[in-house]
């Protein structure tokens, strides 16, 4: 097996991968690693740069030593990928912070006193709620029942969710108790 091959293998990729990132077919792939063809002098400088790693790793047989460094090689590049991942799940968390943290500022610093007021108390009792578990869990089960689409509570449909009518008033009755 050539080093060509063994490095495909280690970095889970295949013969098509490669020959679109190269601008070669598919055959001319094959070709190298049935070493039917050597690999031209160009298309190493793009595998080296593409896989960064040296040339000359790419038409023979690999050593262990050499399979090694193909291996570090290629969990260095996937702890690099991990890790920009990682950067742009915390940078969009962080703006969804941000976006969270606008809303309740806009909410508690409304223009009417009054609403202001309502909206810290009612803000101050979910956090409560939050706070709590068990009536996280309700809080949940409210929300889901609340997120029907409207439509769905009419009149001709009203039989439909009369047996949560008894369980969302305990519901309530158990929230009203925690933020008390």
């Amino acid at each position: 097996m050539i080093g060509l091959e063994y490095i495909i293998k280690v970095y889970k990729t295949n013969y098509n991968q490669i020959s679109q990132s190269l601008g070669v077919s598919r055959q001319t792939v094959n070709d190298w690693l049935k070493q039917k063809r050597n690999i031209p002098e160009v298309r190493l400088k793009q595998l080296s740069k593409h896989f960064g790693l040296k040339e000359s790793f790419f038409q023979k047989e690999l050593n262990d030593s050499e399979k090694m460094e193909v291996q570090i090689a290629y969990f260095q590049t996937m702890h690099a990928e991990y890790e920009n991942t990682s950067e742009i799940f915390h940078e969009h968390i962080s703006r969804k912070n941000d976006e969270i943290l606008l809303r309740v500022k806009s909410l508690v610093e409304d223009d009417n006193e009054q609403e202001a007021d309502y909206n810290r108390d009612l803000l101050t009792n979910v956090i409560k709620i939050l706070s709590n578990s068990e009536s996280k869990k309700i809080l949940d089960l409210l929300i889901y029942v609340v997120n029907f689409e409207n439509d769905e509570f009419g009149v001709h449909n009203y039989r439909r969710y009369e047996k949560y009518n008894e369980e969302i008033l305990n519901i309530m009755k158990k929230i009203k108790k925690i933020t008390r």
